[in-house]
């Protein structure tokens, strides 16, 4: 049903009209409660409807007695602090016939005489204490400026003539009610004029039928009351203080004008006033979380409301557990915008309102820009064609991004005037990056800068004005800023040579609500920028030994580093696939040529098109050395073969039909790093994640987030799903049908992991290794099957000293003794008998040791796990074995895989990439002294070196007398112990003693068919010092 076509009252009232009926016919009704003093924690008092009234009635007399109107409407400025008065002379000036401008206190003096020339601003009304950006305005324009009454001249006791207001709703709705502002982010703020009918839009949002959804404002009319923490001049400040009591019913809660909005404050309003809800900043609610009695105080809301920005993932993931969140959206054009609300794991989505004539138009990439369109059937909720009569479309400026797999769900990315467009022609959103750099504790803003310009660089506002070591600042920061360019696109990037800081004197421009107005503040350091950009287009140019290939593949490879930054490279990496951009062949091509002028050689033949056709450094060194010889460069039919050769490789890889593929457990470590990869994978276009939990987006999100890799879930779908169950749970057929005609690859890695558990409790996970087998079977695309297993169901194996083949063992001796391990054999042995039968391949992946992450920064190896109990152990007992016992035993060496290294093999054997062999190992003894080097350099700590043996008895020992909370190895000594086998003190077995030259590493298991099958593990070194000491710093030791 349209909404004009039902009769209501409500979008027909003028605000005065129903703040004047509710105070005849509800006069002790509450419309605010405020503070008694000086702080919340003197009480609060309420102010009833009747008492409301009249002082709007005392500011109308006050403004016909005080100010010379000129004409009907004239505009009136007000600054003043931010209570009840803005609401007694918003609507006062309406029955007196001015209007109102409410000016933000920290708009810049250029934008208030901006303001004030473009409304005819003639008067000013002001506290006593005239605030300072007025009095440097007069002296720019001319007005005069009276001050208003104190609080007590509203509220004192005596009757009040009511002021005559008799106009109806269609004879004011074209007429003003406030003149508010925007604010200025992208220029100079610009007067927006409130009319009484734009208003009512508030007030019509009502009449929305509520069928299936709860709209997004009718929230408010169930409450009966709610806090607002915005100021009084911002738009959201004004409608809820002002308007949405008097049109809801709820009583409004407001703080004293002079205390600083702190997660504290906000706390004793929640405890003291008890509201039903609360509008705040999201960095305000981001403060509450932190702290857990503010928590807890939460739960009494029925209501989070935020706008203006997006929540953290970690901050909303907390918040949904106490209250339901809100996230309201709107400008001060088109005030608030209708929409349902989405489930609560999508709380930074937006769900608009059908109806309303939104248009989402592509922007750019996966961006959409919202475009309000008028509709005569949502007239009367439209504002912004009340506020623009002449126009048939209004954008919002604001671009948004689909949900992954929800349609009808849009999460903001950024506004349209945000977004960089360098001088290639490469677009980039700035907010991802900004918001990373923002959130470090040294910044107060970043923008990024770049618009125009090759490369992307940084405007750094510290916290602290007095921080002048820059380079200081920039080593502090480097982590976060690197962290944030993996997740940027390559042409967004940072470098460690594109920064800017302000200056004291010349602080960022900001808008009257606090934003940084982004261009004024570039254009006032502009000479700063250019000074930057010329600096770095004056490249420190590196000398290329021309004459001799290896000595230019030695230069190659230090340039080429540097231009590709954090990617390990050899003379044979392809640097396309290595990040390299336009900026980096740029960069390549100045060396090359300053190389050639150096030496009186031409360098026109030396082109980007030359770097690009060789894209490796042995490729490269060879056309730069085959030109420096001969003056040309090589021949074409050199070149021809080689392309044919690379055009044949393409052929092959793009044959095949792009992949989708099934993933289960993606939430837990080992599935997030392969659920990354998958992403990453040009040849997958679609993955599905079955996961036990309801959320897993919202739990993929956080686990991604902390680990720093992709959020970027475009082309994901999570599906919930029950092991053992009949079609794996999923309720709806079609959707099951779907997965049936599309998947063609399946990675079961979703298992219980506890090592106490019997046989039994696994029986529902060896069923689902039973469906998915028939699943894959009965596949269109005959799903090829690849289960993550454990080299536990083959250990018994490893402890009689035998050699593990790769292939299925028939043995039920050969797993260890636990529930555990046995299931994962019989789930292999199951894969066995269905292999057997027509229509199944399976891979089969037994996994050892899992390491901790090595090539980003974030994210962690679990401290819980025996390893980093060990170490932490050894630093409580003061010793550290100089083996590990039976792990680190006769012939054999640690190959633990780190974490997203294990994912990338994964992902190449389950896709079935042939790659090239080799494969490295090491030992416990080539890793020891990085331990020992990181607790000298970190505190100065040195452990004594002991036998395994002695180790685990002065643990045993300590364990006896110790709290058990005291040493973290204690609840592991079982473990410890069952390692010491047969191992003699002295460090010999019993199978005779083994140099430290005869040893060599080993690994029990066979590794021929994995390292055929994958380029990392084929390419993975042997655990070296340095991934070493990033896992001491992971666990911060």
């Amino acid at each position: 049903m349209a909404i004009n076509d039902q009769v209501k009252y409500y979008g027909q009232r003028l605000l005065t009209t129903v703040v004047d009926e509710l105070a005849i016919e509800e006069p002790y009704k509450v419309f605010a409660s405020v503070p008694k003093g000086l702080t919340v924690e003197d009480g609060f008092q309420d102010v009833t409807y009747q008492q409301f009234a009249k002082a709007i009635d005392r500011a109308a007399w006050w403004l016909k007695t005080n100010i010379n109107k000129r004409h009907e409407f004239e505009t009136l400025g007000y600054t003043g602090p931010n209570d009840l008065r803005y609401c007694f002379f918003t609507l006062g000036a309406v029955k007196a016939g001015f209007k109102l401008l409410l000016t933000a206190s920290r708009n810049s003096v250029e934008g208030n005489v901006a303001l004030i020339q473009s409304t005819d601003c003639a008067v000013f009304l002001t506290p006593e204490n005239v605030p300072e950006l007025i009095r440097k305005c007069q002296r720019l324009v001319t007005f005069s400026t009276h001050v208003i009454p104190d609080m007590d001249f509203f509220f004192k006791d005596g009757a009040t003539e009511t002021y005559p207001y008799f106009k109806s709703f269609d004879e004011a709705k074209q007429e003003p009610f406030v003149a508010l502002h925007t604010s200025g982010s992208t220029g100079l703020p610009k007067a927006i004029t409130i009319k009484h009918g734009g208003l009512a839009c508030i007030d019509a949002l009502r009449n929305i039928p509520r069928d299936a959804d709860l709209v997004h404002h009718q929230f408010i009319y169930e409450y009966e009351s709610f806090f607002v923490a915005m100021p009084a001049f911002h738009a959201a400040g004004i409608f809820m203080i002002c308007a949405m009591p008097a049109f809801s019913g709820a009583k409004v809660i407001l703080d004293t004008p002079t205390s600083p909005m702190t997660a504290q404050h906000v706390n004793s309003v929640h405890v003291l006033a008890k509201p039903d809800a609360s509008l705040l900043a999201p960095s305000l609610w981001e403060q509450l979380t932190g702290n857990q009695t503010y928590l807890d105080n939460l739960r009494s809301l029925k209501g989070a409301l935020y706008g203006g920005g997006p929540l953290s993932p970690n901050v909303g993931a907390i918040l949904r557990k106490f209250t339901k969140i809100m996230n309201m959206y709107g400008s001060t054009e088109a005030m608030l915008l209708p929409m349902l609300i989405p489930d609560q794991t999508d709380f930074n989505h937006f769900r608009f309102y059908p109806q309303y004539g939104i248009d989402m138009r592509r922007n750019n990439d996966n961006l959409y820009e919202l475009v309000i369109v008028k509709e005569e059937s949502a007239r009367t909720i439209q504002g912004i064609f009340t506020t623009f009569p002449d126009l048939q479309e209004y954008s919002m400026k604001d671009l948004f991004s689909k949900h992954p797999s929800m349609p009808g769900l849009w999460k903001y990315e950024a506004r349209s005037d945000d977004v960089i467009v360098l001088a290639n022609g490469e677009k980039l959103n700035p907010i991802t990056l900004e918001q990373a750099v923002n959130s470090h504790p040294l910044v107060r803003n970043a923008p990024v800068i770049g618009q125009g310009r090759f490369q992307t660089a940084l405007l750094i506002e510290p916290n602290s004005p007095d921080a002048n070591d820059h380079t200081a600042i920039v080593d502090m920061l480097w982590p976060t800023i690197s962290a944030a360019n993996e997740i940027n696109p390559k042409h967004g990037r940072i470098t460690r040579n594109m920064f800017i800081f302000t200056k004291p004197q010349k602080p960022m421009l900001r808008a009257g609500k606090g934003t940084v107005q982004r261009q004024l503040t570039l254009q006032l350091y502009a000479e700063d920028i250019d000074e930057l950009y010329s600096a770095a287009e004056t490249l420190v140019l590196i000398d290329i030994p021309l004459g001799r290939t290896p000595d230019v593949e030695r230069t190659l490879m230090q340039i080429m580093s540097e231009a590709v930054e954090n990617q390990p490279l050899t003379m044979d990496s392809d640097f396309i696939a290595h990040d390299m951009d336009s900026l980096a062949a740029l960069t390549i091509l100045q060396h090359l040529k300053a190389a050639f002028e150096k030496r009186n050689k031409s360098s026109d033949l030396i082109t980007i098109s030359t770097i690009y056709s060789a894209p490796t450094i042995h490729k490269l060194a060879q056309v730069v050395e085959h030109l420096f010889e001969n003056g040309t460069l090589p021949e074409l039919e050199t070149l021809e073969s080689s392309a044919i050769a690379e055009m044949q490789a393409m052929l092959d890889k793009y044959s095949e039909p792009k992949k989708t593929v099934i993933l289960t457990g993606s939430t837990g470590s080992l599935g997030s790093y392969i659920l990354h990869g998958l992403i990453e994978s040009a040849s997958v276009e679609r993955i599905y994640c079955f996961n036990r939990s309801l959320d897993a987006e919202r739990k993929q999100a956080e686990a991604h987030t902390s680990r720093g890799l992709t959020t970027d879930f475009d082309r994901v779908s999570f599906i919930p799903f029950k092991a053992g169950a009949t079609q794996f749970g999923i309720p709806d057929a079609k959707v099951y049908q779907k997965l049936l005609h599309t998947v063609t690859h399946i990675i079961h890695n979703a298992w219980l992991v506890d090592f106490n558990t019997l046989l039994s409790h696994f029986e529902p996970h060896i069923a689902g290794v039973r469906d998915f087998a028939h699943f894959a079977a009965q596949s269109s695309y005959r799903a090829c099957l690849f289960f993550v297993s454990s080299i536990s169901s083959a250990m018994n194996l490893v402890t009689a000293g035998l050699k593990v083949p790769e292939e299925i063992l028939d043995g039920f001796d050969a797993p260890q003794a636990m529930g555990y391990a046995q299931s994962k054999y019989l789930s292999e042995r199951l894969l066995a008998v269905f292999a057997q039968r027509p229509g199944l391949e399976c891979t089969i992946c037994r996994v050892g040791q899992i390491a901790g992450p090595v090539t980003r920064s974030q994210g962690s190896w679990n401290k819980a796990e025996w390893l980093p109990t060990l170490i932490d152990s050894s630093i409580k007992l003061g010793m550290i074995p100089d083996t590990l016992g039976a792990m680190d035993g006769e012939g054999r060496g640690i190959d633990w895989v780190p974490v997203d290294k294990l994912s990338d093999v994964i992902t190449e054997l389950a896709l079935n990439t042939k790659r090239e062999s080799r494969h490295s190992q090491t030992s416990w003894t080539d890793v020891l002294p990085a331990f020992e080097q990181y607790l000298q350099k970190n505190g100065g700590r040195s452990l004594k070196k002991v036998a395994y043996k002695d180790w685990v008895d002065e643990l045993a020992t300590r364990a006896k007398t110790s709290d058990v909370r005291s040493v973290s190895g204690f609840r592991l000594l079982d473990f410890y112990q069952s390692l010491v086998g047969n191992e003699h003190g002295d460090g010999r077995r019993d199978s005779g003693v083994i140099s430290d030259e005869e040893r060599v590493p080993e690994s029990p298991f066979e590794l021929r068919k994995s390292l055929e099958a994958s380029k990392t593990l084929a390419g993975l070194e042997g655990v070296s010092s340095a991934w070493m000491e990033m896992w001491m710093q992971q666990w911060q030791f």
